[in-house]
């Protein structure tokens, strides 16, 4: 599909984890298409001010927001923050995650945990809250939760990350199954190994 046929004028979508490799590039590609692009960013603030800024020198329209998204307190932070940034975003795209490379048998609870929080937590809690504030508007919008090959086809010293992509796809479709008769549409891409150099 060409940028020409994609276009997303007029909307606003939040992209997690705008900061990284992937998320950054999906934030621009986003913004070629004409929608306005709220970064999201953890801990990388300068990297994210960094994509934004790339956006708005191609006549693009984006925000940065800071939140940690592995808590519930990150959460409302984050919606208190799109509150006052002018509202509720067209569609979310869930990027965030880490990817920790440890064998089975040395990850720790405190790892495992960690990770889960990120990358499997972050995107029900992310969901659930814009699906509830939708609804509560009488509105629709659209989910796609970034997942990974890795989902069916773990790879070694991946097993906590391997794990939290399988969950991920479960929870795309059991979201899609409840949410969509609301015209909330949610889906997951699976990619797999990305050359971020």
């Amino acid at each position: 599909m060409t940028l020409e046929a994609f276009s997303l004028a007029g909307k606003t979508v939040l992209v997690t984890g705008a900061a990284g490799g992937i998320g950054a590039a999906t934030a621009l590609r986003l913004a070629e298409a004409g929608a306005a692009v709220i970064v999201h960013y953890r801990s990388a603030r300068e990297r994210a001010e960094d994509v934004a800024e790339s956006i708005r020198a191609r006549d693009g329209q984006a925000f940065v927001i800071g939140a940690d998204l592995a808590s519930e307190g990150g959460i409302d932070a984050l919606f208190a923050a799109l509150e006052d940034r002018g509202g509720l975003p067209d569609g979310v795209v869930n990027m965030a995650a880490r990817q920790d490379v440890t064998a089975f048998a040395e990850i720790d609870a405190a790892e495992w945990r960690g990770l889960m929080a990120t990358n499997l937590d972050g995107v029900f809690l992310i969901t659930r809250e814009i699906a509830a504030r939708w609804q509560a508007a009488g509105r629709g919008g659209a989910v796609v939760n970034v997942a990974s090959i890795e989902g069916l086809d773990p790879a070694p010293n991946h097993a906590h990350y391997a794990t939290s992509k399988a969950g991920l796809l479960m929870l795309t479709r059991a979201s899609a199954l409840e949410l969509g008769p609301a015209g909330i549409r949610v889906n997951a891409v699976s990619p797999g190994l990305i050359d971020r150099q």
